[in-house]
C-alpha cells in the first residue's frame, strides 16, 4: 500500500500534467482521506485559474494588453489514488457547499 505522501505526489503531478497548458496557479491540498476498505486515496487539491469571464470584453483586452489577467478563481477537484498502484484512477469536480 501506498502512503498518502506518494498519494498527494502523484494526484499533484496527474494535475499538472492534465492542465499544463491552462497556466494553473498556487496549488494547494484541501483534504486526505482512505476510503473505508482501503483500496483508494481520496485527495482534493484547489488551485488558482483565470477566469474566462471579461476575456472578450474591453476591459478584459486591455488587461491582456498590459500583462494582466481577469479575475482568478479557486477550482477543486477530487482524485482517486488506487493505494496498491498509486495510479490515479480519476478526477472529479469538488463543489463546495
Amino acid at each position: 500500500m501506498i502512503d498518502v505522501k506518494t498519494a498527494v505526489k502523484n494526484a499533484i503531478v496527474f494535475l499538472a500534467d492534465l492542465l499544463a497548458e491552462q497556466n494553473v496557479h498556487d496549488v494547494r491540498l484541501e483534504e486526505v482521506e482512505l476510503s473505508e476498505d482501503e483500496k483508494v486515496w481520496f485527495i482534493t487539491l484547489s488551485y488558482l485559474r483565470r477566469s474566462a469571464e471579461g476575456e472578450g470584453t474591453v476591459i478584459g483586452k486591455m488587461l491582456a494588453s498590459h500583462g494582466l489577467t481577469a479575475r482568478l478563481e479557486r477550482e477543486y477537484k477530487i482524485f482517486a489514488v488506487d493505494s496498491a498502484t498509486g495510479e490515479v484512477r480519476s478526477m472529479k469536480m469538488r463543489q463546495l457547499a
